[in-house]
């Protein structure tokens, strides 16, 4: 009678006394720790967005030089306005003025 006293309780009475230190949080993160956040997972997961993170990088490296030609394009249209402007063959008014936002936005990536 007395050896049977002794034994370990079961795994559910065991977290379920109120005498036992363990907060759940506690065994939640424990439980985490020792079988989700392994060091080969946790390896593996820094590797794969190691990975997405250049092959990002690259995809943007890669669009810039196609939109430099865009860009040319558009600084190119401004000073064609703005020498028209200056030697007096179209004036400055509201609908000119809508009409350039537009593209000193697209030239400078906002509103000058």
């Amino acid at each position: 009678m007395e050896h049977e006293q002794l034994k370990k309780p079961a795994a559910a009475e065991y977290w379920l006394r109120p005498q036992v230190a363990c907060s759940l949080d506690e065994i939640v993160v424990r439980n985490l720790k020792e079988r989700l956040f392994t060091s080969d997972r946790l390896a593996t997961l820094l590797q794969t967005l190691a990975h997405r993170r250049s092959a990002k990088s690259q995809v943007e490296d890669n669009r810039l030089p196609s939109l430099q030609p865009q860009l040319t394009e558009t600084e190119e249209r401004l000073k064609q306005l703005y020498r028209s402007i200056e030697d007096g063959v179209v004036e400055l008014d509201d609908i000119l003025r809508e009409r350039t936002a537009p593209l000193q936005i697209q030239s400078h990536g906002k509103w000058p």
